[in-house]
C-alpha cells in the first residue's frame, strides 16, 4: 500500500453495535473495504449517549480492530447521527444575481448562496447546524435538479434541506469520538448515509421512503425527484421488540432477544404454536411460553412502528408513499414477514435494502445491518470530491461540488461544517 494513498474511515455509532470500516481505492480503481471493527454498543441507548466512558471505550475497541485488520492507521472519520435530538427543515434562498463576468455559476458563488440561505444560529440557542444539502435550483426562473455550476445564468436560487442537532448531544458524541481515539472529518444523518449504499438513482428520482430500523431508533429519509424531501427519526427500534418480550414474558433480555430471533415472524400466515421454555428474570425457575405469544408481541410493536412511519410520510406532505415505495434497512429489516406487514399497512411496494456500490467487501458486510457504515464510506468518498468508484457513477451519483469549512466556535476540536452542493 502506498504511503500517500487515501484511506477512508467511517464509524457507525449505534445503540446495538459500533462498526468501524476502513477502505481505499485499489489498483483497479475500485473502492475496497480493508478493515472492519464491530463491537457491541454499551454506552448508547435508544440513540442517546447514556455512558460516555463506555461509549468512548467501545469506539476505541472498534477503531483499533479496524486498524489492526487493515494494517494502517485510521484517518479522520465520517460519523453518522441518529436519534430524536435531531431536526430538519427545507428552505429556499432569495434569488441572487450572478456576479461573475462571464455569467457562469462558480463553485464559490453557489456555496455562498447556499450558506447565506441558512439563518445564523446564535450560540445561546440549544441547536447546532450539522449539514446543509441542496435539493434543487431555480435558474432564470426554470426549476432544475442539475447542478448549475458552469452554466450561464442571470439569477439563481437554491432549495436546501437543513439539519440541526441539539448542541449538548452533538458535543457529547464528538467528545466520545475524540476520547475513543478518532478525529472527525464529517458528519451526516445515518438515514442519509444509508441511502448512499442501498438506494438507486431511479428510486430517488421516482420517489422513495428509506426506513432504517436500528437497535434504538428508526430513521426515515424521503426522496423525491432525485433529492431529499424529509428526514426524521422515531425513538423505536429492534431493542423495543426485545424489551416487550422481556416484560410480557417476565424473562431476561438475553432470552427475549433469542426468542425474537427464533419466533418473531410478523407475517399473516397461521403458524403452529409451540411451547418454549424461558428463564425467569430472577433465574430461580423456568417459564413456559407459547411461541404464538412472541409472534403477537412482535407483530403488535412492528405494526405500531409502521403506523408511526406512515405518520412521518404524511407530515412530509405526502398522502401515501411515493412510486418506488419503501425500502427497509438496518438489522431489524431482516425480521421475517416484515415486507408483508409493511405492504399491508402502507399499500405500497417494499423491499429490503442491502449494501451495494462497493465493489470489494467481505461477504458478511452485504447485510442490512451494515447499510449505515457502508453508506458513511460512500458519503465520505463523495464528500471528499472523489468519484472514481464506477459503481456509484453508474447510478448517476455526482461528486460533491465543494466543501465549505466553518468553525464551530463552541466545539474546539471540530473545525469544519459540510455544505453539500448537490442534490441527493
Amino acid at each position: 500500500m502506498k504511503r500517500n494513498e487515501a484511506i477512508y474511515t467511517a464509524i457507525d455509532i449505534g445503540s446495538s453495535k459500533i462498526t468501524t470500516l476502513m477502505a481505499h481505492f485499489n489498483l483497479n480503481g475500485n473502492l475496497e473495504i480493508i478493515g472492519v471493527g464491530t463491537v457491541n454498543s454499551s454506552g448508547m441507548h435508544k440513540g442517546i449517549v447514556k455512558d460516555e466512558t463506555k461509549l468512548s471505550e467501545d469506539i476505541r475497541v472498534s477503531l483499533d480492530a479496524a486498524s489492526i485488520s487493515s494494517g494502517v492507521k485510521p484517518t479522520p472519520a465520517f460519523i453518522g447521527l441518529t436519534g430524536g435530538k435531531l431536526s430538519s427543515y427545507n428552505i429556499t434562498s432569495a434569488t441572487s444575481r450572478i456576479t461573475q463576468a462571464d455569467q457562469r455559476v462558480s463553485h464559490a458563488e453557489l456555496s455562498s448562496i447556499i450558506h447565506d440561505t441558512v439563518p445564523l444560529i446564535p450560540d445561546s440557542t440549544e441547536d447546532s447546524l450539522v449539514q446543509v444539502i441542496s435539493r434543487g435550483y431555480t435558474i432564470d426562473g426554470v426549476r432544475t435538479h442539475q447542478s448549475p455550476i458552469g452554466r450561464k445564468a442571470n439569477e439563481l436560487s437554491v432549495d436546501s434541506h437543513v439539519i440541526l442537532a441539539k448542541k449538548a448531544t452533538l458535543e457529547t458524541i464528538m467528545q466520545c469520538v475524540q476520547e475513543g481515539g478518532a478525529s472527525i472529518h464529517g458528519m451526516t444523518l445515518e438515514s442519509i448515509a444509508s441511502s448512499y449504499s442501498v438506494l438507486s438513482a431511479d428510486e430517488k428520482e421516482l420517489g422513495v421512503v428509506l426506513v432504517d430500523i436500528g437497535g434504538g431508533t428508526t430513521d426515515i429519509a424521503i426522496f423525491q425527484e432525485g433529492s431529499i424531501l424529509h428526514s426524521s427519526s422515531i425513538p423505536v427500534g429492534g431493542y423495543h421488540l426485545t424489551n416487550d418480550i422481556a416484560i410480557s414474558c417476565r424473562t431476561t433480555i438475553e432470552a427475549a432477544e433469542e426468542a425474537k430471533i427464533l419466533f418473531g415472524n410478523v407475517g399473516s400466515a397461521v403458524m403452529e404454536s409451540e411451547k418454549i421454555n424461558m428463564p425467569s428474570r430472577s433465574g430461580s425457575d423456568v417459564l413456559t411460553i407459547e411461541s404464538s405469544e412472541i409472534r403477537e408481541l412482535v407483530r403488535d410493536r412492528m405494526s405500531e412502528t409502521l403506523v408511526l412511519v406512515m405518520g412521518k410520510i404524511k407530515k412530509a406532505g405526502l398522502h401515501r408513499p411515493p412510486a418506488a415505495g419503501i425500502v427497509f434497512t438496518g438489522g431489524t429489516a431482516k425480521l421475517p414477514g416484515l415486507m408483508e406487514l409493511a405492504e399491508e399497512i402502507s399499500h405500497s411496494p417494499t423491499r429490503i435494502g442491502v449494501p451495494k456500490y462497493i465493489t470489494q467487501m467481505p461477504e458478511y458486510i452485504s447485510d442490512p445491518s451494515y447499510a449505515t457504515s457502508t453508506g458513511l464510506l460512500l458519503w465520505g468518498v463523495h464528500s471528499s470530491g472523489n468519484d472514481k468508484t464506477s459503481g456509484v457513477k453508474e447510478e448517476g451519483r455526482k461528486s460533491v461540488a465543494n466543501i465549505i469549512r466553518k468553525n464551530f466556535t463552541h466545539i474546539p476540536f471540530l473545525k469544519k461544517l459540510t455544505v453539500s452542493n448537490e442534490t441527493q
